[in-house]
């Protein structure tokens, strides 16, 4: 029975490791849902594209380029992507989303 929960933790263990800190698609889709939510009346949402990078050294990162008239927003996560598209709203377009 220990053995079981051994062998257990160990498929587990080895599974989160392996997909810990690697976006995916679903990365993308998951800042691309939220980029509806806070923008569903902007008529110009088709303008952003969200694309992966690889991970830093464990670190976070994001990069913003625009590029005949898209602009891309690449992440090695969707925070990262989602904190890309935030700094762009907030310094681009000057505009404040919050919960309040």
């Amino acid at each position: 029975m220990i053995r079981i929960f051994k062998t257990l933790f160990f498929l587990l263990l080895f599974n989160s490791t392996i997909t810990f800190g690697y976006a995916t698609d679903s990365s993308i889709k998951a800042t691309r849902d939220l980029l509806d939510r806070l923008l569903s009346t902007y008529q110009h949402k088709d303008v952003f594209e969200f694309k992966i990078i690889p991970q830093d050294e464990g670190k976070d990162v994001f990069e913003i380029e625009t590029r005949k008239g898209r602009v891309i927003i690449r992440g090695n996560n969707s925070v990262s992507m989602a904190m890309g598209l935030n700094w762009y709203l907030k310094h681009y377009c000057h505009c404040h989303v919050s919960w309040c």
